[in-house]
């Protein structure tokens, strides 16, 4: 199970609490979220302290979201460790 929660919206950014497993399909569906958050606002922020586990689809997609728009904040340890370890794909 995955999902996607709005938490905040202001003029500027989104925040985004992520929960569960990024695992396989939810990858591209959170890359279409944060496309749609993106035509609407200048930042968007990711809130990855609900995410239980990410395999590498997810974590390259995380790693695909991350620029100047897009922050990854809350993440746990293990998550923290994944996205190290995993490497960022080319550009």
């Amino acid at each position: 199970m995955f999902r996607i929660t709005p938490l905040t919206e202001d003029t500027h950014s989104i925040i985004l609490k992520l929960e569960g497993w990024l695992v396989g399909q939810w990858g591209y569906e959170l890359q279409r979220e944060c496309e749609r958050c993106l035509a609407r606002k200048p930042t968007l922020v990711l809130d990855l302290s609900g995410i239980r586990f990410a395999d590498r689809q997810g974590v390259n997609t995380l790693h695909s979201l991350l620029g100047p728009q897009v922050r990854l904040i809350g993440s746990s340890l293990f998550i923290s460790g994944l996205l190290e370890r995993v490497q960022r794909p080319p550009q």
